[in-house]
């Protein structure tokens, strides 16, 4: 039997995580800018956003990048992200 460990990941502050979700909606709300706009620019389904507010999954990193960026673009300056992930020198 093999056990796999879970490796404890820190969170990039700069990317989006469904913690802001609450926010986010809220601007975008304050904005008048539906949710299904924000799906689209973020290439993700409805239900993907619905399971990551309800907690059920949470985003990878590639998603968690198209979200963050859509939302640069729908809400200039939420926040901050490369357009290529950029890897820790060693």
């Amino acid at each position: 039997m093999h056990i796999r460990l879970m490796q404890t990941v820190k969170p990039n502050p700069t990317l989006f995580t469904p913690d802001d979700i609450e926010g986010v909606e809220a601007r975008l709300e304050e904005a008048k800018i539906p949710l299904a706009l924000l799906y689209r620019e973020g290439a993700i389904a409805q239900t993907t956003w619905m399971r990551w507010r309800a907690g059920a999954v949470f985003p990878n990193y590639k998603s968690a990048a198209r979200v963050t960026k859509a939302i640069n673009r729908l809400l200039p300056g939420s926040y901050c992200v490369t357009d290529t992930p950029q890897e820790d020198a060693a």
